[in-house]
């Protein structure tokens, strides 16, 4: 019998984005919880053990605080 990998679907959870919103004397502390999920075709990376096409998930977190940052500063 053989099994085929048809998905695959990796990343990060709980990213933690803090920020202060400052408005004259008042100061606001706005603090998310980011998931990034990064998918592709990383099948060799199970099924001949070469990582090559795998993303570390460390490196994942700086475009979601990107992301982020575009779009508080879009809202504000």
């Amino acid at each position: 019998m053989s099994s085929e990998l048809t998905a695959a679907r990796y990343g990060k959870d709980k990213i933690r984005v803090f920020r202060v919103v400052r408005e004259a004397n008042i100061q606001h502390i706005v603090e998310y919880n980011v998931t990034s999920l990064l998918e592709g075709d990383v099948g060799t990376s199970y099924t001949e053990a070469d990582n090559s096409v795998v993303v570390a998930t460390d490196s994942s977190v700086y475009p979601s605080f990107i992301v982020w940052i575009q779009l508080t500063l879009s809202i504000v």
